[in-house]
């Protein structure tokens, strides 16, 4: 640590993340002063700034309701984990780091689609490491459903819902920032981030 940077002062002067990213490149040579190395810093970036978008077509007691996701951005990873699906159909977890995600859904059957915007599920001994990310953008077929800059946790995610119908497709396109944090409480979270498991 620099002395008398303000980066990390102990005030409640908001820095965010993306300064932080800024600062990486000149403390990570030499570990910080809460013993964050070079590795674990560049693993809170995109932990800060890796979007979650959780994504289902659900149509009352058929579990076989589900959507097709097509045309998808690079370095998007999508997955259908087993919870996500139950007697309304088949849910799926897309995530990418970065600040924006473009990828295309095609209904399988008459349903509604819920969609999700929240941070990602890290967890320290078991516990969830509550953090934000804020959302900036939300279209779908180019119509922007957000107004204002959101800012969600994975508990407190931004929920859009839309009716959709057999064979319809949809071109989602999201866009993202980190969220900005007071410094006292930033480094507070990187050090719970960087003893996640």
């Amino acid at each position: 640590m620099l002395e008398n940077d303000p980066f990390w002062a102990d005030d409640d002067t908001p820095w965010s993340a993306v300064k932080f990213k800024e600062k990486q490149n000149l403390y990570c040579p030499k570990p910080l002063k809460f013993q964050i190395d070079k590795k674990k810093n560049k693993d809170i970036i995109a932990i800060l700034n890796t979007a979650r978008i959780d994504i289902k077509n659900s149509q009352k007691n058929n579990k076989k309701s589900d959507i097709k996701i097509t045309h998808i951005d690079r370095y998007i990873i999508v997955e259908k984990p087993a919870w996500f699906a139950d007697e309304n159909g088949t849910g799926y977890v897309i995530k990418k780091f970065g600040n924006s995600a473009k990828f295309e859904i095609v209904a399988l059957n008459d349903g509604e689609i819920s969609i999700y915007l929240r941070s990602n599920d890290i967890r320290r001994d078991g516990r969830r490491i509550n953090f934000f990310i804020d959302y900036t953008n939300l279209s779908i077929d180019g119509k922007e459903f957000l107004s204002e800059i959101y800012a969600v946790s994975h508990d407190v995610p931004k929920l859009y819902k839309f009716a959709i119908k057999q064979g319809e497709k949809r071109t989602i396109e999201v866009a993202w920032n980190m969220h900005t944090y007071p410094s006292s409480v930033l480094r507070q979270l990187a050090m719970e981030l960087s003893q996640s498991d």
